[in-house]
């Protein structure tokens, strides 16, 4: 059963409820493929997936048996005809690696061994990253190796997303007299993996970015800089651009940190001719400023809380960055002492205790088109106020999805005093619209969660009072 509703185009479909279970509390979506729509709930040492078909029938559901009792999950593996799930456990300073495949009936298969590293680190967790390529081919993992509690090489266990390793290499990334912090990792459509590495310097603060390429057998190619000619703002952002074979950072950057980011960096460093690398600044001017502001911004020259979020490639080396303004407070709040509203204290309170309260700001998002062939820049600013409590911003934020012709930014907001799902389509003025008013439907889109899984499809879910439901919306 399901409540199917049509408008503008869009056909959206809701399924049934499903209570959460306080075993598997959290929950995560994992894609789709010929068996339908994967999702992720787990808790403590417990994974249970759920598939659900095109109508978001609930038609499969099963714990997977893992006979580990300390293990983290590291990833789930999709593909058209298989997944994989990839865990660690960590004792007496040695990481175990392992995969584990699940056929068509849930079942989970033979346990294999992946590898067995000897791990040291004074300040962290062992833990174990991932990235995959876009073609679903490659699944690599990572894992920081330490040395007197600094991390010196990074061992990539290369997978095609099956129960079993294409390669294990080791790639040292230490460089004298700097900290090596490892940034992020992507995998391109060949298997060739990219490791962007940060460098820093206590002495002096200075801090630089390299990016390491490894084969798809394992082997390092090539090592090679990331030229930005002014400071970060914040954390860079990768990309990789298949049609063109080029490595692509992004950044904020700036002249001077207490003005905040005052540029948007690009650094393109290509594959087939490294001397045609470039890197290109975009002035955060003084109009984009004051649009955010919503008028004279008096001193403020740059942007503070912005951070890069998603970034869709054009066909013509053009970039759509989108960002989005977050920033989170904490403070006091003066609360009623509960036994003082007894029958005893004829219900009068008393206020003399305090409480903590955390608040997530999560405001607009700021979408710059670029194209560094042309060396032209604009923007779009979609106007959003999203403040929540001590709930981790859970149900702020946004999700893109872009059919290839169109690009549509969703999210929650309160529209005319209604808890509503709202749309703006990027280049088309005034497109706002409803497409959910989710009181009615009794429902809360968690849209930081949604997956896209088609071309014109978009999955999320929704958590209210314990209740969980999958939402598919389609153009």
């Amino acid at each position: 059963m399901f409540i199917a509703s049509i408008s503008n185009a869009q056909t959206i479909l809701i399924s049934k409820t499903i209570p959460v279970s306080n075993r598997t509390s959290k929950f995560k979506l994992i894609g789709k493929n010929t068996q339908g729509y994967w999702v992720r709930n787990y808790g403590k040492n417990e994974e249970r997936v759920d598939i659900y078909d095109d109508g978001l029938n609930l038609i499969k559901s099963k714990t997977l048996l893992i006979k580990r009792n300390n293990f983290t999950t590291v990833s789930f593996f999709l593909s058209n005809y298989q997944a994989t799930i990839y865990y660690s456990e960590y004792k007496k300073k040695q990481m175990i690696v392992y995969a584990n495949a699940i056929n068509d009936r849930l079942e989970s298969g033979a346990e294999i061994i992946l590898d067995t590293i000897q791990y040291q680190s004074y300040d962290d967790n062992a833990n174990v990253s991932f990235a995959t390529s876009t073609n679903k081919m490659y699944h690599m993992l990572f894992i920081p190796t330490y040395l007197n509690g600094n991390i010196q090489k990074i061992r990539i266990i290369g997978t095609n997303g099956s129960s079993f390793a294409l390669f294990k290499s080791t790639i040292n990334i230490s460089e004298e007299g700097f900290s090596a912090v490892p940034q992020d990792a992507i995998v391109d459509n060949n298997g060739n993996t990219y490791l962007l590495i940060k460098y820093f310097q206590q002495e002096n603060q200075a801090e630089s970015f390299m990016v390491y390429q490894v084969s798809n057998r394992g082997q390092l190619i090539k090592k090679f800089p990331v030229y930005f000619d002014k400071q970060i703002f914040g954390e860079p952002y990768i990309i990789f651009d298949e049609l063109h074979h080029e490595f692509i950072v992004t950044a904020f950057t700036t002249e001077d940190r207490r003005e905040g980011a005052t540029y948007f960096t690009t650094f393109r460093y290509s594959l087939f001719d490294s001397l045609s690398s470039s890197t290109n600044h975009y002035k955060i001017d003084k109009q984009i400023i004051s649009d955010i502001y919503k008028g004279d911004p008096g001193k403020i020259v740059g942007l503070y809380t912005y951070a890069i979020k998603k970034i869709i490639l054009t066909l013509e080396r053009g970039l759509y960055v989108f960002t989005e303004s977050f920033y989170k407070e904490s403070k006091e709040e003066i609360a009623p002492d509960l036994m003082s509203l007894s029958p005893m204290n004829t219900f009068q309170p008393s206020f003399n205790n305090t409480r903590s309260i955390n608040v997530y700001h999560y405001n607009d998002i700021l979408c710059m088109k670029l194209n560094d062939s042309l060396k032209s820049f604009n923007y779009e600013l979609i106007d959003k106020s999203q403040i929540s409590e001590n709930d981790n911003g859970a149900y702020s934020s946004f999700v893109i999805l872009n059919s290839g012709d169109a690009i549509k930014c969703l999210y929650n907001a309160e529209d005319k005093s209604i808890f509503s799902f709202l749309e703006n389509t990027i280049d088309i003025t005034n497109s706002k619209q409803v497409l959910i008013n989710e009181e009615k439907k009794g429902l809360q889109l968690i849209p930081k969660m949604a997956i896209q899984t088609g071309i014109n499809e978009l999955i999320i879910p929704s958590y209210r009072n314990d209740e969980f439901k999958l939402i598919k919306i389609k153009y």
